[in-house]
């Protein structure tokens, strides 16, 4: 058995502290990267104006949210919204909005 003086146990004690706040500070970024979308597609609801987005294919979702960046798709608004992210956070907001059942 390894014996660990106190600055050692410091030591470990911060180390697990540390990474349970980064991940919740990961959570909270997912959280705030999706929750603009919540807004409008609001979760269980799919109709013409509004489709349903949540638990879609990521794939799915990738394409159309850079065919709205590059506005080849007609849309009052998504394509204004889809302007502000970068191809990494589309990716990732995909991921999200793929995962969540609604």
């Amino acid at each position: 058995m390894i014996k660990l003086n106190k600055t050692m146990k410091l030591l470990i004690a911060i180390s697990v502290l540390l990474f349970s706040f980064s991940q919740i500070t990961m959570a909270e970024e997912d959280a705030a990267l999706i929750a603009p979308c919540s807004s409008c597609h609001i979760e269980n609801s799919d109709t013409a104006s509004m489709p349903k987005i949540w638990g879609q294919k990521k794939s799915k979702l990738i394409t159309m949210m850079k065919s709205f960046q590059k506005n080849t798709i007609e849309n009052t608004i998504m394509h204004r919204i889809m302007k502000g992210y970068n191809d990494k956070e589309i990716r990732e907001m995909a991921k999200l909005i793929s995962k969540k059942e609604g």
